[in-house]
């Protein structure tokens, strides 16, 4: 996946992937950080974000595979991603974002034979409204000196270029586009960005420029169409990956660095009522499209397009997760650390339950990560819709009596890579001549 080896990860880095599911990209994020910690966890976060409930229990499926405390799995609409303050009521804001978002997929062409049936040109300019959002939101919470990346799995200038182009017309004191070509690996192969391209409509009718629009296309954009000269944007600083280079998929990737804070565009409700009308209208275009590519696996296939839905699907029953609260319960803290050995040096407070009940003992206890804890510790984090996070590091055992009194949960071998260097009792090592 080549998103992600432009974000410059660091295992202390605050990460949110706006549009994760299925999971490929997050994996490769939390690889990245974890690589470079051999020994013990990151202190780091890796914020998964999808506004589909059911596409958010597939990441979690694939990203727990990797089995770090690090991940932290969301159910939001990506365009109103909440932001959560600290206890200094700063926000907390990310050092790297990464955009992959829904887009019409042609990049697939060579694997998703739907698209050869499906594709139209107005699939690209109905998707560009939500794709400005969605990047423009994950500027909004980055931090100065952060990283966006911005990316799709499209050729369509009017999902790629002209949503950089018009980021940068809106924030021009906030953002600034990095040259790609100086960030990629030399083996990698890219093309730059286009600066100029024409817009054609089903009929097949190519417009040079918004004036030539007729009527009938009303909630077309202006900032589909390319810059001018004069404003000087440079689009070359993106990257095209094109199939036939490098026997891959098609790729389209901006980088950006946040250099100011971003001051809020303010608008009216009508345009309010009108722009989320049209985020409406992309997601039904995006649902019309997944219903011929439902056999397709990949995410880069619109079968896994990355559908922003405004109002995430849950169950009918009206059924909700069990928000994640810190293990407060002392006898349980003190049990695990006689009964494991744990070290002084573990940070007990970093662990998370899925209920606080007095009377009731928990059934799982998960471990995370500092930053994660930092995140779950704002007042604000109620406003998340966690559907997990964490590392599973012990269970509830129904053993024998006197087993129970001792300690009432088992170790987990999900949580042996994260803490196991922490423990001294009933622990032991062995080498390849004992298993052999």
């Amino acid at each position: 996946m080549i998103p992600p080896l432009f974000l410059d990860l660091k295992p202390e880095h605050r990460v949110l992937d706006m549009c994760a599911s299925p999971g490929s990209k997050t994996t490769q994020i939390l690889q990245l950080m974890h690589q470079q910690c051999p020994e013990g966890f990151p202190d780091g976060m890796v914020v998964a974000n999808d506004a589909d409930h059911k596409r958010a229990y597939l990441l979690v499926h694939q990203a727990k595979r990797m089995l770090s405390p690090m991940l932290l799995v969301t159910n939001h609409d990506g365009t109103q991603f909440p932001t959560l303050n600290d206890n200094d009521k700063n926000p907390i804001l990310f050092d790297r974002v990464l955009c992959d978002v829904p887009c019409s997929g042609d990049g697939t062409l060579r694997k998703n034979m739907a698209m050869w049936r499906k594709w139209t040109p107005s699939v690209g300019i109905g998707l560009h409204p939500l794709q400005l959002r969605l990047l423009q939101r994950g500027c909004e919470l980055t931090r100065i000196g952060g990283r966006i990346v911005y990316s799709t799995c499209s050729f369509n200038p009017a999902e790629n270029e002209a949503v950089v182009a018009e980021i940068l017309r809106l924030y021009p004191e906030s953002l600034k586009l990095l040259d790609g070509f100086t960030l990629k690996h030399k083996d990698l192969k890219a093309r730059p960005g286009l600066k100029t391209w024409k817009i054609m409509d089903t009929q097949g009718d190519v417009y040079d420029s918004y004036d030539q629009v007729p009527s009938k296309y009303v909630k077309w954009k202006k900032s589909i169409f390319p810059p001018t000269e004069e404003e000087n944007i440079p689009l070359e600083r993106c990257m095209r990956f094109l199939p036939h280079d490098q026997n891959t998929g098609g790729f389209f990737v901006a980088v950006f660095e946040k250099i100011g804070n971003m001051k809020e565009i303010c608008k009216a409700t009508e345009e309010m009522k009108k722009e989320k009308d049209e985020l409406k209208e992309c997601q039904e275009m995006l649902n019309s499209l997944e219903s011929d590519s439902k056999d397709q696996g990949d995410k880069c296939e619109i079968s896994n397009t990355d559908a922003v839905i405004l109002e995430p699907q849950r169950p009918s029953n009206g059924y909700r997760e069990e928000p994640f609260v810190f293990l407060s319960n002392q006898s349980y803290l003190d049990s695990v650390k006689s009964f494991y050995g744990f070290s002084e040096s573990f940070p007990f407070s970093n662990f998370v339950i899925r209920n606080d009940k007095v009377y009731c003992i928990p059934n799982s206890i998960y471990f995370v990560s500092n930053k994660v804890r930092e995140y779950l510790e704002s007042r604000q984090a109620k406003k998340l819709c966690v559907i997990n996070t964490g590392v599973k590091t012990f269970s509830r055992h129904d053993g024998p009596a006197d087993d129970v009194r001792l300690c009432p949960f088992r170790f987990h071998r999900e949580a042996l890579y994260s803490i196991s260097s922490f423990i001294s009792h009933r622990s032991m090592k062995i080498d390849m001549a004992d298993v052999c």
